[in-house]
């Protein structure tokens, strides 16, 4: 992995980090503080600025970058509209028949961040993402964990289930569904 992609995955978790610890208006919350949302703001511009045409040449990257600004304190700004529009077209692209959001390999990350990207955007109930859902589901081992894909099914780990975990909750499915509950076992 190149050193711009680790530079870029780094700045997008640590956008979303923030967003987590910053009230928001939208979730009912005050303002984030003028200081803190100059530092967040100036974080997306190094994002914006790093994405050509709404594209990181990666489905997952692509999705990792495009939510903290999906996700932003105080809501999507006016000038990040199309570009935000215009990555999740490019993630939704890479969506094949069996419900995934990937380029090749790495399935289950690149699919739990593409859905982490749309249900940020508002898309719970679109068709891509209960796809996608449904996908993630199917990569559930016996063991209750998540594993790689589907191309390497039983090789479940704690980082793949995870992130499994997290983008299905992101979308909206309940802690007692059972790929949800089974997979908290693991």
């Amino acid at each position: 992995m190149s050193r711009t992609a680790i530079t870029l995955i780094l700045v997008a978790f640590a956008l979303v980090a923030c967003t987590a610890e910053v009230p928001s208006p939208k979730k009912g919350g005050k303002a984030a503080d003028p200081e803190l949302q100059k530092a967040y703001d100036a974080g997306l511009e190094f994002l914006r600025a790093a994405g050509k045409d709404g594209n990181f040449q990666d489905p997952g990257l692509t999705a990792l970058a495009v939510t903290p600004f999906l996700s932003r304190p105080g809501g999507l700004r006016e000038k990040d509209r199309q570009f935000a529009a215009d990555c999740l077209d490019f993630v939704v692209g890479f969506q094949k028949e069996n419900g995934g959001i990937y380029a090749q390999g790495l399935a289950n990350y690149t699919t739990c961040a593409a859905i982490m990207a749309l249900s940020a955007e508002g898309g719970k109930d679109s068709e891509e993402v209960e796809k996608a859902v449904a996908f993630v589901k199917t990569l559930q081992t016996e063991s209750g964990g998540i594993g790689y894909s589907d191309k390497n099914p039983g090789k479940a780990d704690l980082s793949n289930t995870q992130f499994a975990i997290e983008s299905l909750r992101a979308a909206g499915v309940p802690k007692d569904d059972a790929t949800v509950s089974e997979a908290l076992k693991f």
